[in-house]
């Protein structure tokens, strides 16, 4: 019953850390800067493009990644979330990788193709997490000897990103709730004056966190867990819903 809880509770995590990235584009700069170490200006509105994450393998199977993004039209930028360790991930962080760089091979006589920027996020402790993600390339022998590479994906326990991540977390969390006043308390954040970012929190948190909750239905999660996200009473969210499907019928 407890393993059964835990598993629940964990996918729920899951599903609630893809949902902040999704309705939260100027904080995904935050976090790609930190994970991927970049250095995009986070005053900078970037066009930030959540991409299809579902490509066909050799096999023609269907195969979906968790996140998938583009910033600025150019970098792409590839996250996994995992709840424990697998033992072939980097095989397949690599097979992913591979079929999203080769729909575009570019234009020159030679095709060139580039391999999104990649992250493997373990959202807690457990067995079977590796020490790296490293998978070695050897092509075959040539006039020029052998060549071979060391494919290595960057990735991030909880015992190295919790402190980061819940901040980020916490300030997506934030940003969500009170995004019916997103433009006065960004006025205040540049003109760095408190009153202004407490008004608009004060103003927006509950148009806001109405805002939220109809996202997520949208998006299919169930309503106990948008209860327990928004606080909201899970009464309020089903007549939300229906007011949601009275609309689309």
């Amino acid at each position: 019953m407890d393993n059964e809880k835990n598993k629940t509770e964990r996918i729920r995590l899951d599903e609630t850390l893809k949902l902040l990235f999704d309705v939260s584009k100027p904080l995904v700069i935050n976090i790609v800067n930190y994970f991927f170490n970049e250095s995009f200006d986070v005053n900078q509105k970037y066009d930030v493009e959540f991409m299809a994450t579902e490509s066909a393998d050799l096999n023609m199977e269907l195969r979906k990644a968790d996140l998938l993004l583009k910033i600025g039209g150019k970098q792409k930028f590839h996250f996994e979330f995992q709840l424990n360790g697998e033992r072939f991930m980097v095989l397949r962080m690599f097979d992913y990788g591979y079929r999203e760089a080769v729909k575009d091979t570019g234009t020159e006589d030679i095709p060139t193709i580039y391999f999104p920027k990649q992250a493997v996020l373990y959202l807690e402790e457990g067995r079977g997490i590796p020490d790296e993600l490293k998978l070695k390339v050897v092509y075959p022998v040539t006039d020029k000897g052998k060549q071979e590479i060391v494919y290595t994906v960057n990735y991030f326990s909880e015992t190295y990103a919790d402190l980061k991540l819940s901040k980020e977390v916490s300030e997506m969390t934030e940003y969500i709730y009170t995004r019916g006043k997103a433009e006065g308390r960004a006025e205040g954040i540049r003109e760095g004056k408190k009153e202004g970012i407490r008004e608009g929190i004060k103003e927006g948190k509950a148009e806001g966190i109405l805002e939220t909750a109809a996202e997520m239905l949208k998006k299919g999660l169930d309503i106990e867990l948008i209860s327990e996200i928004t606080k909201l009473p899970k009464e309020e969210i089903k007549k939300l819903q229906d007011k949601i499907n009275n609309h689309n019928n």
